[in-house]
């Protein structure tokens, strides 16, 4: 039967083993924080990017929008223009805008 002295020292083998197994799980997890963190920190980096370029990309939309307002109206014009000074000249037609802007303009 084995003495008490070496019960304990099984024991005591034993808990060494399971807390190093839990600590190297502990530290595990915690590196895994930090990687987590540092995404989040590019991640969010990378949105503001986005949202940045984006209010650009609509700010310049807006403004094509603006343009092809102005050469279809100023189009249209010269258009007037030609047929009262030279009413026998037949205008060819107008290109058709793309139905994906056509609501826009």
């Amino acid at each position: 039967m084995p003495s008490l002295g070496e019960i304990s020292m099984v024991v005591s083998a034993t808990f060494t083993g399971i807390s190093g197994i839990i600590l190297a799980s502990v530290k595990w997890q915690a590196d895994k924080v930090v990687d987590q963190k540092d995404e989040i920190i590019e991640l969010k980096g990378r949105v503001e990017s986005l949202e940045t370029q984006q209010a650009l990309d609509h700010s310049r939309f807006r403004d094509a929008i603006r343009d092809i307002r102005a050469r279809v109206a100023h189009a249209l014009e010269l258009t007037g223009l030609l047929h009262a000074h030279a009413p026998h000249v037949l205008i060819p037609p107008a290109p058709d805008l793309p139905s994906t802007i056509r609501d826009e303009v």
